[in-house]
């Protein structure tokens, strides 16, 4: 899931003539709930996407893992955790890419 829309949809973009790139549309928001920190790699969770007050509001569900299709169907995007990052509070910012068609916020 992540991979695709990572790589796959903006290699797919690219080749009808349509300029993007890996996490372009990426936005910052605000997480409703904790983040844990990064490993040795990043790492990119499903989140729900909702605007509050004319803020981008960032809500991480936790999956099981990659096989979590039920946890990816909740989530309106990805938010990133970077490589080696410290555990983030609610209320902090974070990076978030949205997903979906026409990527619409609620």
């Amino acid at each position: 899931m992540v991979c695709f829309w990572l790589f796959v949809r903006p290699a797919l973009r690219r080749l009808q003539g349509i300029d993007d790139g890996f996490w372009r549309d990426a936005l910052t928001g605000t997480l409703e709930a904790p983040l844990p920190g990064g490993g040795k790699r990043d790492r990119f969770l499903p989140a729900r996407l909702t605007t509050r007050e004319g803020e981008l509001r960032v809500t991480p569900v936790a999956p099981r893992g990659s096989h979590d299709l039920a946890a990816f169907a909740r989530g309106t995007g990805l938010v990133r955790i970077r490589a080696g990052s410290a555990a983030a509070d609610a209320g902090s910012r974070c990076r978030v890419l949205p997903v979906g068609a026409g990527h619409q916020l609620a």
